[in-house]
């Protein structure tokens, strides 16, 4: 979301006082821009992979824990640039000089279709397997307490809740997707394709992370929590202050 407002303010003081942003940092800065879109749908493997073990294998407990998804984290992060490694490698990032800011050029199928497989559709199919792969295995299941079951059922809706955070995402593609449409048949590049789609991908960051939030129990409970604590807190402090005044006068 941050890198989205970056390159939001690029285009305003390139259109505005006609700056020129185009330097090697201009280059790795749309390198990151496609790795944090990699990492953002990657994250939500970590929450997908935690309710699959605690449903399917939970005598794996190193599985379940925080240790090992504290070590995940940093180990999605580096396959995310390895990944995304070769658009950077292949020059496939440049300046665009009427958005004024760099990233992969709509015109270039190559690194416009790499980083469609490795930052939506290796997770998303991912997320696919692993929701098919919990179907099978609760449908399977006969003879469980009441208590596995509510357990199973709270895991499985929030993968749910997952995925349909994930198509909202997609959805928020769909305009890019009619635009390359549109350059396949028109053979001519919408001019403000890549604006439109840095704004949708602004967009997607700041629903994201409110989704992570809704999806992950623990931080929706630690936010509810600390909104209470607060209006609680305003509400105690409001009162004080009515009584100072009252014994004032």
């Amino acid at each position: 979301m941050v890198l989205s407002f970056v390159y939001f303010l690029q285009s305003v003081l390139g259109d505005i006082y006609e700056r020129e942003f185009n330097s090697p940092w201009c280059n790795f800065l749309g390198y990151i821009y496609a790795v944090c879109i990699c990492i953002s749908f990657l994250s939500f493997i970590n929450q997908a992979f935690f309710r699959l073990c605690r449903i399917i294998y939970p005598q794996y407990k190193y599985l379940q824990s925080s240790q090992f998804y504290f070590l995940i984290i940093p180990i999605e992060i580096i396959i995310a640039f390895i990944l995304l490694c070769p658009i950077y490698v292949w020059n496939d990032i440049n300046y665009l000089p009427d958005d004024h800011f760099c990233f992969v050029p709509l015109s270039n199928i190559r690194g416009y279709l790499w980083i469609l497989f490795t930052a939506y559709t290796v997770p998303v199919s991912s997320l696919f397997f692993m929701y098919i792969r919990i179907v099978i295995y609760i449908r399977k299941q006969s003879n469980l307490t009441i208590r596995d079951k509510q357990r199973q059922a709270r895991d499985f809706n929030a993968i749910r809740r997952i995925l349909t955070v994930v198509g909202f995402l997609m959805f928020c593609g769909m305009p890019v997707l009619i635009f390359v449409i549109r350059m396949f048949i028109t053979g001519e590049v919408y001019p403000l394709t890549n604006r439109i789609m840095s704004i949708l991908i602004g967009i997607s960051m700041f629903g994201l992370s409110i989704a992570m939030v809704l999806c992950v129990s623990q931080l929706k409970d630690l936010l509810w929590k600390t909104l209470k604590v607060n209006q609680a807190t305003s509400v105690t402090r409001s009162l004080t202050n009515s009584v100072q005044l009252r014994i004032y006068r």
